[in-house]
């Protein structure tokens, strides 16, 4: 055996273990980087779509809100403000996406309302005073005709013959 034969027979070994030992970890490392990779696009792509779930959402609430609106300002009446727009919104709301939460609803809401009224009063102060004003008024006048009935039905009872017990 001469030496080239010796060296090729002991040492080929330990080099293509080396080789393949070194091709294992680059490989392993490369791999690594192409999973992370995957893993932070797949994180972003769930990102896009939370977000467009959330716009959409949100686009849903503007067109509530939009409805539950237009049903308050035809009516344009305290009492009728006085119900809960917020209830009516948040029901309406709840049966076009049903899995919303209480909370996210709650949240959509504020939201809406934060960019609906924007830089515009939430209610006119002078209508607002002059309904609450003609509510006094006719409240002021049903308590002086129930107590004008009042009196009435007592002379009527004073009037009629007592049945004995």
């Amino acid at each position: 055996m001469n030496i080239g034969d010796i060296l090729v027979n002991q040492i080929g070994p330990v080099v293509i273990a080396a080789v393949i030992g070194i091709l294992g970890v680059t490989i392993k490392a490369v791999g690594n980087v192409i999973i992370e990779l995957i893993q932070k696009k797949k994180e972003e792509v769930e990102q896009k779509l939370e977000i467009g779930k959330h716009q959409q959402e949100l686009a849903t609430a503007r067109e509530v809100w939009g409805m539950i609106d237009e049903q308050y300002r035809i009516t344009g009446k305290v009492e009728d403000l006085i119900k809960s727009k917020a209830a009516d919104f948040d029901k309406l709301l709840k049966a076009k996406i049903p899995y919303l939460t209480d909370e996210e609803i709650s949240e959509l809401r504020q939201a809406v309302a934060g960019e609906i009224n924007k830089g515009k009063k939430l209610l006119n102060e002078d209508s607002f005073k002059n309904q609450l004003v003609d509510i006094q008024t006719k409240n002021n006048q049903l308590a002086q005709e129930n107590e004008a009935l009042k009196a009435k039905l007592n002379q009527v009872k004073s009037v009629l013959p007592q049945e004995e017990q």
